[in-house]
């Protein structure tokens, strides 16, 4: 009896547990359904007031005086109708991709705005408890339209933080996408691009480079740019801009090279009055002494025979740093290359004193006495103080020129196999171009190299054609660029 009570108590004891964890389960399942319900409610109602706004802000009716603007509004307008009825569910994509052209009304400018992207096709997700819903790509199309509009930061926002929700096959479809449909709509902006470019380089001389954040910007932004540098120059034709390089990209001024920068964010009228205040005389005399300088640098490198002589920013274009090279040259005439050519693969990089010729951390240094030499334990150059005597810099790389070495020579082969592991990874997973973020470690995109061959017949389809660089942070390409996509270097195959 008392054993089979025994067996019935530790029964009913199961049943009880078990009926407490279903019933824990259930409300923690009706609290997590309300918090969905409720961001989801707050989101759909957002994008509906947003979507009516981005509606009043195109309607054809507005540019009645404006037919050409108008009929590019109606026709795009009907298409934003068509691609809401399929991210609906009331219809079935029809088209690969979608491109949409508005004209924003802008008041108290002398031209309205204009704005083109180009989205996938809405997806929907169909959930067991909630029915037809939006799908994270879709929800970041709609961020991104939004955006491009110049409505809601924080409702466009909030939809292209959807990116963090989807698992990695999703994020690499959605880059996929935007980059196919891309390269089928760039090829005559990309040529339009080169054609200006040439156009200032033939008719005016002068050579563009782009810099962040331009040089990430789409095609479509850097015509209009080059077309805004156009009109400068056509302003400032008294100016003699022969042979100059402009660099446009955050700012203003010209550096050590002799090229000047320009402010991508400022017009064409800024950028005249910017140019016509240049001192030309002062750009070409920097553009001659950074010419003279890289010859004596590389006549110094010669005579020491080592890889290579370059110095700080802060000090290249100061005196004393072509003095030094001066002494240097003066020393290896008279005492001859530095350990008779045996170091032919150190580089040297003069610093100045004024930041302890920038070795604060001695534990990336090995340094003599007075902080005036040592080896970077990390590439393996040799630094040394502008104020240093060239004897003792011969002497120092006589006695610790193979300790550096050593570093070089690892840090080259630790190069060479971050190129060979680069290429390893493109090959297995049928990519276009793989990058590197320059501010990760090695270990980190060891990590994020090896995670992906271990998956690369998973991720293959997903990620052929794709540009990916390992970043320190997730971010799909621009749409109407050929931009990369960045993969954050701890990425999961879930979840991003």
């Amino acid at each position: 009896m008392q054993q089979g009570w025994g067996r019935y108590r530790a029964t009913l004891v199961g049943v009880l547990e078990e009926a407490t964890k279903r019933k824990n389960h259930h409300h923690h399942h009706v609290r997590r359904t309300w918090r969905y319900y409720h961001n989801s409610s707050e989101q759909v109602l957002s994008l509906k007031t947003e979507l009516r706004r981005l509606f009043k802000l195109v309607h054809p009716d507005l540019f009645h005086n404006s037919p050409n603007e108008q009929a590019t509004n109606q026709r795009s307008f009907q298409l934003l109708q068509e691609y809401l009825d399929v991210a609906k569910g009331k219809e079935s994509p029809q088209r690969p991709s979608y491109h949409f052209e508005f004209y924003i009304k802008e008041y108290e400018a002398t031209s309205n705005k204009r704005v083109e992207l180009f989205l996938p096709p809405p997806q929907i997700r169909h959930h067991p408890q909630r029915g037809k819903e939006l799908s994270p790509l879709t929800k970041v199309a709609l961020g991104r339209l939004l955006s491009a509009c110049g409505l809601s930061s924080e409702v466009s926002g909030h939809l292209e933080g959807s990116e963090n929700n989807m698992n990695l096959f999703e994020f690499f479809q959605h880059a996929s996408e935007i980059q196919r449909q891309s390269e089928a709509s760039l090829l005559n902006l990309e040529q339009q691009v080169r054609v200006v470019k040439s156009a200032l380089q033939v008719g005016r001389r002068i050579t563009i480079l782009f810099r962040r954040p331009l040089s990430d910007a789409s095609c479509q932004e850097q015509l209009q740019v080059l077309e805004n540098l156009a009109r400068a120059v056509d302003e400032i034709q008294r100016v003699e801009l022969a042979g100059c390089v402009l660099i446009i990209g955050d700012g203003y001024g010209v550096d050590d090279g002799g090229n000047v920068w320009l402010n991508c964010e400022d017009d064409a009228r800024s950028w005249a009055k910017y140019l016509g205040e240049v001192n030309w005389t002062n750009v070409s005399s920097c553009q001659s002494a950074a010419k003279a300088r890289r010859l004596k640098e590389f006549q110094v490198a010669q005579l020491l025979e080592v890889e290579m002589i370059f110095a700080d920013d802060s000090l290249v274009k100061k005196l004393e740093y072509l003095f030094f090279l001066d002494q240097l040259a003066d020393n290896a005439i008279k005492n001859g290359a530095v350990g008779s050519g045996k170091f032919y693969e150190l580089p040297i990089r003069v610093t100045s004193p004024s930041i302890e010729s920038d070795i604060p951390n001695t534990e990336n240094k090995s340094s003599n006495k007075n902080a005036q030499l040592a080896i970077d334990e990390n590439m393996g150059y040799i630094s040394v103080s502008v104020v240093e005597s060239p004897l003792n810099l011969h002497k120092f790389i006589e006695e610790h020129g193979e300790e550096a070495l050593k570093v070089r020579r690892r840090f080259k082969l630790l190069e060479k196999q971050m190129e060979d592991l680069k290429a390893h990874v493109r090959k297995h997973l049928r990519l276009r171009h793989l990058a590197f973020d320059e501010t990760l470690k090695s270990d980190q995109l060891q990590s994020a190299c090896m995670r992906l061959l271990r998956n690369a017949r998973l991720l293959q389809k997903h990620t052929e054609g794709l540009g990916i660089c390992i970043s320190a942070e997730h971010h799909l390409p621009l749409p109407g660029s050929k931009g990369l996509v960045y993969l954050k270097w701890d990425f999961s195959l879930t979840n991003l």
